[in-house]
């Protein structure tokens, strides 16, 4: 999930980059990228956060933190959702102040990084829910070493090397001992 994560946070870093709003007249095309707003900059810089510690997890094997996923989709959906209505109330606005001569000839379209960034942040959103592969793998460890308690201070007795196939060979001919009897036997210099 954290793959998907990190390819949705990828795909937002590269819409805002797009075209957002094209305003069209009889002479001039303009178009204002994602990257013109300071809301949507800030959504750029959150998704190559997000990005980055979508492919870190995915490295851990870990679903940590999920609620930066949720934040960061929420966010990016509310930002192009707050673009979209600001951007709409601006040319309505305009058509209602101004005579309708001048108005015919301003056109304006949303781009496809408008719809992309609300596309993706909400999906980044959903995944954010996902709660399947909760903990990393545990960690083992193998004691490597063997020490002796004397008047509760741990002294070394040699750093003595465990075999593990020693271990696994002495439990199968000694069934009814347990792996603390396997490393008393170091204790005692057996």
């Amino acid at each position: 999930m954290n793959l998907i994560r990190g390819i949705l946070s990828i795909g937002i870093i590269i819409a805002c980059m797009f075209n957002w709003v094209d305003f069209q007249t009889d002479k001039l095309m303009y178009s204002v990228s994602g990257l013109a707003w300071v809301p949507s900059t800030i959504l750029l810089y959150l998704s190559v956060f997000t990005a980055g510690y979508a492919f870190y997890n995915s490295y851990r094997n870990s679903n940590q933190n999920a609620w930066i996923y949720l934040i960061s989709g929420l966010y990016g959906t509310g930002v192009s959702v707050f673009i979209y209505v600001s951007v709409m109330r601006y040319f309505h606005l305009i058509y209602t102040l101004v005579p309708s001569t001048p108005t015919d000839e301003i056109l304006y379209n949303f781009g496809l990084g408008l719809y992309l960034t609300g596309l993706f942040s909400f999906l980044l959103f959903l995944t954010g829910f996902d709660k399947s592969e909760n903990k990393a793998p545990a960690t083992t460890f193998h004691q490597q070493y063997s020490y002796i308690g004397r008047h509760n201070d741990f002294q070394s007795n040699g750093q003595e090397n465990v075999d593990e196939s020693n271990l696994e060979d002495w439990l199968k001919e000694n069934p009814a001992k347990s792996i603390n009897d396997y490393f008393s036997r170091f204790e005692r210099g057996l």
